[in-house]
């Protein structure tokens, strides 16, 4: 598995900062236990197993159970569907869930936007320098080996040092793998997750595994991400215009998080 000290890394500015179920219904065993058949993704091809062991050794990929708490987010480009891992992260979830449900990041727009990498929101003034937990303290960092910045994770933003954790999320957009050799990924993370980087992406964001809270995954709207992650973008406030590792980001129209559904995945129509 992946060892979780890397080297500490800082992408921009205070703070650095898939898919579509195509069946989603349920059965009930012998014993009357609901159960969920495989699902699969549209977007991206992923397919999610309903395999207890991937439940530990790789739960982005595993299938969604009914009784799962989800969000979605809706936006002026349209839905974003995330699920939850509170048992690898549950600081970062409580605090997103709490602030979701009390309407914190409605209205709150995604403020950094870079297409083949991320976007990212949760800023309160939008400036993307503030915005706290919802418990109304920073917290540190929840690294889990078997949680990635694949494509379409939803991971907790910080300054790179620790106890910098805040509101600021940012999901995963990116398309081509890491610049890893395939043996590497296999050996560090294991086969399932390695194929996940390999097929789907992940190559400006693997670096950051260990050093953000990967706490969700998006399975529904990835369509919608990489919209808002081509949308046209100018220098934010404090930029330097021309320094190419710091390319513009801000939207020049709002991108705005309209607000965010807390329920049950067997809720979901």
């Amino acid at each position: 598995m992946k060892k979780l000290l890397k080297a500490t890394i800082l992408l921009g500015g205070a703070i650095i900062l898939s898919m579509g179920i195509a069946a989603c219904g349920s059965d009930e065993d012998e014993n009357g236990t609901a159960t969920v058949p495989t699902q699969n993704f549209e977007d991206d091809a992923i397919v999610l197993r309903d395999d207890a062991e991937l439940r530990i050794t790789a739960p982005q990929l595993a299938s969604i159970l009914p009784n799962e708490e989800i969000a979605v987010m809706r936006t002026n480009h349209g839905n974003i569907y995330i699920r939850f891992f509170p048992e690898q992260a549950p600081l970062a979830v409580e605090s997103f869930l709490g602030h979701a449900r009390s309407g914190f990041y409605d209205d709150v727009i995604f403020h950094r936007v870079v297409e083949g990498f991320m976007i990212q929101g949760g800023c309160p003034d939008g400036m993307g320098t503030g915005g706290t937990t919802y418990f109304g303290y920073a917290i540190d960092v929840e690294p889990a080996d078997n949680l990635v910045h694949i494509r379409g994770a939803l991971s907790m933003a910080n300054t790179g040092v620790r106890y910098s954790t805040g509101s600021q999320f940012f999901i995963v957009q990116c398309t081509q793998p890491p610049l890893v050799p395939e043996s590497r990924l296999i050996r560090e993370l294991g086969e399932d997750l390695a194929r996940a980087y390999i097929e789907h992406g992940g190559r400006r964001t693997y670096h950051l595994d260990g050093r953000h809270t990967v706490f969700g995954q998006v399975f529904r709207g990835m369509d919608v991400v990489d919209a808002i992650a081509n949308v046209a973008v100018a220098y934010s406030p404090g930029q330097t215009p021309g320094n190419p590792n710091d390319p513009p980001s801000r939207p020049v129209a709002d991108v705005v998080i309209l607000g965010i559904d807390v329920m049950l995945y067997s809720e979901l129509s």
